[in-house]
Formats: structure tokens, sequence, C-alpha cells
């Protein structure tokens, strides 16, 4: 049902105004159907009915549907190294406005410089009875209390509860989760990748970390910890150098790898991991180390072990923006589960 509604919606604004027989002949779904799901919607606020003006001897005249876009909106909060991205969007995830705040020193970066910023945007554009979503995005791992367990570019938001700070100035459900994630969410919510179940993201970069959706949905684990995928490039030589299991020795060892000769073997024997562990249908790179024909190197190496129908299509991206996206689908999914 919260599907349809969503389809129903994007039908509306790409359209401006539909009637309820048009929006069932588009969607292929009886018009009792769409007649209730409209009606919900109307009496939601999501959309607004407006009668034509035809006159009545003409018959009873038709009703037309379109966005309310004076309904109430979402907030989306993306903390990355050196900024702080705010954005206001519609009840469609539509951006209307955006807020941009620049981080001259993360180690002095508190959870009430944080909260400050989010409140100050709320007060500027008169948005305290209009916000009904506030959703953040954070480079750090969210504990089951809410607190912060890990966040090592803002060492001074470290066990701190974002939400209940949040909570205590405003009565706005508030939701936090981590970048990787969102960006897999992101990705899974793009058109052409809706209708895959089974996907994982692999940053390969100056640090390391995956996004999963298993099933359809964002797995995380039972702590939190699904998606460290800094741990799947220990083996025998790391063992051998290193006394202490740690993410910083990891990442390091993971990252030295990358650079090396040995570079394709080393993903090799990572992507060998997450495909028999995970077996995902799409495995989404982004890296600065691989190129398109290495790729190519790679999936004839995969092929050795197992059947190409087995393997994931490889896919090499460029991240353009999928963070503060996935920080507007997760606000997007708070507000319809809320209908």
């Amino acid at each position: 049902m919260l599907e349809k509604k969503k389809i129903i919606l994007n039908l509306v604004k790409e359209h401006n105004t539909l009637t309820k027989p048009q929006i069932s002949e588009m969607m292929s779904v009886s018009l009792t159907t769409i007649n209730k799901y409209v009606n919900e919607l109307v009496e939601k606020n999501f959309l607004m009915e407006e009668v034509s003006d035809r006159k009545k001897t003409e018959g009873k005249p038709p009703s037309f549907y379109k966005i309310n876009s004076s309904y109430r909106k979402l907030m989306a909060v993306y903390l990355e190294k050196d900024r702080l991205e705010i954005s206001i969007t519609d009840n469609l995830g539509s951006i209307q406005e955006t807020r941009v705040f620049d981080i001259e020193n993360r180690n002095s970066f508190t959870e009430k410089i944080l909260c400050s910023e989010i409140l100050q945007v709320i007060k500027e554009l008169d948005l305290k009875d209009c916000i009904s979503v506030i959703s953040i995005g954070i480079p750090g791992i969210l504990g089951e209390d809410n607190k912060i367990t890990e966040i090592p570019s803002f060492p001074k938001l470290e066990g701190k509860n974002i939400i209940a700070a949040l909570n205590k100035k405003l009565q706005i459900p508030v939701i936090v989760e981590n970048d990787i994630n969102l960006t897999i969410k992101a990705l899974h919510n793009r058109n052409q990748y809706k209708k895959y179940k089974n996907l994982v993201y692999f940053f390969i970069k100056n640090n390391i970390g995956g996004g999963i959706i298993s099933d359809g949905t964002l797995y995380k684990g039972y702590s939190n910890l699904s998606g460290e995928f800094t741990y799947l490039g220990v083996d025998k030589e790391y063992l051998s150098r290193y006394d202490v299991m740690s993410s910083e020795n990891a990442e390091k060892y993971f990252v030295e790898k990358m650079k090396s000769e040995e570079k394709i073997e080393f993903l090799l024997f990572v992507f060998l991991r997450i495909i028999v562990t995970l077996n995902p249908e799409i495995l989404f790179i982004e890296t600065n180390y691989i190129q398109k024909n290495e790729i190519k190197i790679l999936n004839e190496r995969l092929e050795t072990f197992f059947k190409k129908t087995y393997l994931p299509k490889i896919i090499l991206i460029e991240n353009d923006g999928l963070g503060e996206e996935g920080t507007i689908t997760n606000a997007l999914e708070i507000f319809y589960s809320k209908d």
C-alpha cells in the first residue's frame, strides 16, 4: 500500500494534475483501489482536490488532484569531513533549499554545534511547525542506544546521542544513519536498481567501508557492525606483521595492498569472501585504485571459481552526492511509514 501511494504521488507530481481514472489507467490498478488511496492522500493533506468548471448540464464535473506543496516538509542533514549540509525537501524529496556550513576544526565539532545549526535553520526559515522528519547522515556507527560508537572524523561526537539532544528541543521524529549505509540505500532507490534485492557497496579509498542490501532491505547485523569491510583483507601476511587486530592496522594494510602490484590477487581474495557470504546480484565499487579494464580481469579470475550465473555484476561508480541522496531517502521512508 505504501509503495502504491508513493507511485500515485510521483505520477501526480510528474503530470501536475490527474484524475482518478487517469491514475487507475497509468498504474493498471482498479478504480476502486485508486479511489481509496487517493481519498486517503487527500485526507492526509498529501494531495489537493480541484473540481473542473464544467457546466451542470454536461454531467458531474471531474475532480483533478495535485500535490499539496504547502504540506509538511522534510529535513536532510549530512555531515562530512569538512562541511555540514542541511536540505529542506517537499514530501516527494525534491530539494527546496540547502544550507552548507564549513567545518574549520573537526576535533572541536560537538553535538551542541550540530543541533544549534539545525535549530538555527528551522528558526530562520520558520519551519518549526512544518518539518515532519529530520534525517541525519554521519560518518560513524550508531549503537543500539542511539549513541554514536565510532566516528574518527569527529571525536567529540563519540558516545553522544544526537536524537535525544534534538528531541529535547523539537517534537519531531529524528533518525540517524551511517553515511555508507545511506549510499547503498540511495543506489537501491534508483530506478535501474530497484528490482534487485541483494546489493553490496564497497568503498575503497584512504579508508574502507561497505553497505549491504539483503533481501531488499538494509542489513546492519545485530550490533550495526556489518559493512566493516576493512577486516576482509586480513590474511596470513597481516597476521604475521601485526600483533594487534585493530581497524587502523587493517585499514593501513588494505590500502597498502591496493597500492601494490598484488592488488588484483588481493581483491580477488576479498571479493570471494563477499560473494560466498552475501551472494549479491550487484557489487558496487567506489575507488581510485582500480580501472575498468582491471574489473574485466577480476571477472575473468572469478569465473575460474564459479559459473558466471553465480557471480555479481561489478560496477565502478562515482559518489555524486549519494550519501546526501540516501539521507533524503531515509526521511521519506519515515515520513510515509507514519501514514
